[in-house]
């Protein structure tokens, strides 16, 4: 099994290990990083020397093992050894979440860090984010109780990490953990929509409504319309004989040779994008049309408009977000439903 992962982080005392602590409740195993990181210099011979190439053998103690305060006041006041310890210490870090992760019988498991989304080096170990937040004066409280430190020490660390909206910036979710709202149902809605992401979506049913913001989910086939349910709200409402709706599935791109399938144009979005947020609709024309010259390096520039651009962008990242970039092949649809189930629209082709 090859689970999806969710990074949960936020800054100190935003109460992060508390969410995760939940999503254990609820059946998702966590990785903790910090705890790992700490656990494989014990565990990690190979790792072990070669910190102690890199610093010296000072920073053991009399039994051989790690003096971590000891490794710590090396590598705090000198900013390019600390790079130089990373370099070492990621990549081992990456190697045992990978062996734990394989290790998993559940479908969604949760890696946990603070600072794992400020390096790339880890962009491809996750595929969601949920940032937790709280209030600065609510952090600070926690940490105060917690560590026994003034609260001047607790700023500096504050301000040495991403600040909130930073990680707001990248995340999938975030979750404000006040002490004040209950995290149980969030967490919940969470998984809820995590698990829908690891559906397959049948892009047959997925619909595009001209004058309507985002995608719909065929429901059924009304007396009067289609039942339509958006992938955002989950609303649901009846689209009239008049109401223009087309199915993703039978929309294709111009290119100078064969037209291409949007479903192909969708999976080397989420490829080259690494199933990561698009640029915004909003972006720069030009900056658009070079992203889609490298999805589709042959695209009709007489018949492929900017316009059609910022609709892919804003259909790509509803399903995304909503839905799953892992489409149903053709023969799966054909095994999925009895015709009378179908869309209007399918049934008369």
């Amino acid at each position: 099994m090859n689970p999806r992962v969710l990074l949960c982080t936020g800054g100190i005392g935003s109460g992060k290990s508390v969410v995760v602590r939940t999503f254990n409740i609820l059946g998702v195993p966590a990785y903790d990083c910090d705890r790992a990181a700490k656990e494989l210099y014990d565990r990690d011979p190979q790792l072990l020397a070669a910190v102690v190439d890199l610093v010296g053998s000072d920073v053991l103690d009399a039994g051989g093992r790690l003096d971590r305060a000891a490794l710590a006041g090396r590598i705090f006041a000198d900013a390019a050894l600390l790079a130089s310890l990373e370099a070492i210490v990621h990549p081992a870090v990456i190697r045992d979440f990978e062996t734990w992760k394989a290790e998993q019988s559940s479908p969604l498991v949760v890696i946990e860090s603070a600072i794992l989304l400020e390096n790339p080096a880890f962009d491809r170990l996750y595929d969601s984010v949920v940032a937790v937040t709280a209030p600065e004066e609510v952090r600070i409280a926690r940490v105060l109780v917690r560590d026994g430190v003034d609260e001047a020490q607790v700023r500096r660390r504050m301000a040495a990490q991403w600040s909130d909206a930073d990680r707001a910036a990248r995340a999938d979710y975030v979750l404000e953990n006040d002490d004040r709202q209950a995290l149980l149902p969030a967490v919940l809605e969470i998984i809820e929509k995590e698990q829908k992401k690891m559906e397959k979506t049948d892009l047959k049913k997925i619909l595009s409504v001209s004058g309507e913001h985002g995608l719909f989910a065929y429901v059924a086939q009304g007396r009067n319309g289609i039942i339509a349910e958006s992938l955002a709200t989950k609303q649901r409402q009846l689209l009239g004989a008049a109401a223009k709706v087309s199915s993703l599935a039978d929309i294709s791109i111009f290119t100078d040779e064969a037209d291409v399938a949007l479903r192909d144009v969708l999976t080397a979005m989420a490829t080259k994008l690494a199933q990561g947020p698009a640029m915004s609709p909003k972006s720069d024309p030009k900056a658009i049309k070079a992203f889609f010259a490298e999805v589709i390096p042959n695209y009709d520039e007489d018949r492929f408009y900017v316009s059609h651009m910022k609709k892919i962008l804003d259909w790509y990242e509803n399903l995304r977000q909503y839905a799953s970039l892992e489409f149903v092949e053709d023969e799966e649809e054909q095994a999925e439903e009895p015709e009378e189930e179908k869309p209007a629209e399918e049934k008369a082709e």
